[in-house]
């Protein structure tokens, strides 16, 4: 297999011609956010993103809240949430069975795709977890995404989970819609 570096990727035609784009490419961590689990087993909106973009070529507006889309498209949507039990007390089995899910929302509307972790066994040292989730959807400029999270437990709810630092989210257009 042979790696190709490059420094930028363009699309609709080649470096100089008139109507190239440089292919618009989000990648954001997220914040160590100390509880995304204070919902309970409800859908929210949890506050998340870093708004200092780790790649942003296609002008993505970001808040701690919500990425704003600029431009029309089909974009490739990847999240990867890595989670742990806030409290970690091995002998106490304040959060026996914590998971965690979360979906994008699209304008206000929840996307039908939805990740959900194994559950963390607390009690055993198992305190983290992940969820990932890919999706393509096409957008429209000014399309507003947000991250919902639920925490689901059949065991000693509430389960107070906080997001990991590296936990990470990659939004790139592949096409337009």
């Amino acid at each position: 297999m042979s790696v190709i570096e490059v420094d930028q990727i363009y699309y609709n035609s080649i470096e100089g011609v008139t109507g190239s784009s440089i292919f618009p490419c989000l990648k954001l961590r997220t914040i160590v956010y100390n509880d995304i689990s204070d919902m309970g087993n409800a859908w929210e909106v949890r506050d998340v993103f870093d708004t200092n973009p780790l790649i942003n070529t296609g002008g993505f507006s970001v808040t701690a809240n919500n990425i704003t889309v600029t431009a029309a498209g089909r974009y490739f949507v990847y999240s990867n949430m890595i989670h742990r039990d806030q409290t970690q007390e091995a002998t106490n089995q304040d959060n026996y069975r914590n998971t965690m899910w979360h979906r994008w929302t699209i304008d206000g509307t929840a996307q039908i795709e939805e990740s959900r972790s194994s559950y963390n066994r607390d009690y055993a040292n198992h305190d983290r977890s992940s969820t990932s989730l890919t999706a393509v959807y096409n957008l429209d400029a000014g399309s507003v995404l947000r991250l919902e999270f639920r925490n689901y437990t059949g065991y000693n709810s509430p389960n107070w989970l906080e997001l990991l630092d590296n936990s990470h989210v990659l939004i790139y257009k592949i096409s337009e819609a």
